[in-house]
């Protein structure tokens, strides 16, 4: 069931955000810390998606620690939302939820006037998290929010994460050599300008597996 999206609350700066994006930042480096590396390939400011690889649930955190931006928001699987008090926090994150392994065209929509207002979009690609650790194959959401809004994705690369909270764990802990996330260069619609639709969605997805597998080492 698709869940009502206040959008007016999306388009504004979460002080929530910011707060807890001070907090991970304090909070990683006693899990082995953070380095980052590619910021000068996120734009200062106007539409972008962000696209990073997804072994663990640390990797939202992460991602939020690793960027600037104040205007980033995010879209998240629906059962999350549903969860007292946790659900409340993705909210007021300026998270919006969207139905797994469906055509959920509220959450497109939604997708597509955070990028109209110019905003920083979080959204990982594979759709799930990666139970093995290995790439999974990437669902066509990011791929087609691009192609239509004309917004670049910047393809992330997250390493050392699933090292802290394991897949399945709730509890993190330390590990040498922390976590990197690498920001790499962007795709930009534009190159693909000329074929169609099919080719152009098809094309944009092996790059962007491309540049995923060239970041983190998955296969």
């Amino acid at each position: 069931m698709s869940q009502k999206i206040d959008l007016n609350r999306l388009l504004k700066n979460s002080r929530v955000l910011t707060i807890s994006r001070v907090v991970f930042r304090i909070l990683l480096p006693f899990y082995g810390g953070l380095k980052v590396g590619g910021h000068e390939n996120i734009p200062a400011s106007g539409q972008v998606l962000i696209c990073p690889n997804h072994t663990t649930d640390l990797d939202p955190v992460v991602i939020l620690a690793a960027t600037n931006r104040p205007d980033l928001n995010a879209l998240g699987k629906s059962e999350l939302f549903e969860i007292p008090v946790l659900g409340a926090y993705f909210h007021a994150m300026g998270a919006a939820p969207v139905i797994r392994d469906s055509p959920d065209r509220a959450a497109l929509r939604t997708a597509e006037a955070i990028l109209g207002a110019g905003r920083m979009l979080l959204i990982f690609p594979e759709g799930r998290c990666s139970q093995n650790g290995l790439l999974q194959e990437l669902q066509p959401g990011a791929v087609m929010l691009s192609l239509r809004t004309g917004a670049p994705i910047i393809p992330t690369g997250i390493r050392g994460a699933r090292n802290i909270l394991p897949y399945g764990d709730y509890i993190p802990r330390f590990a040498g050599g922390g976590v990197r996330v690498t920001f790499g260069r962007a795709l930009l619609p534009s190159n693909y300008r000329g074929l169609s639709r099919k080719e152009a969605q098809s094309s944009m997805m092996d790059d962007l597996r491309r540049a995923l597998n060239d970041l983190t080492g998955q296969c």
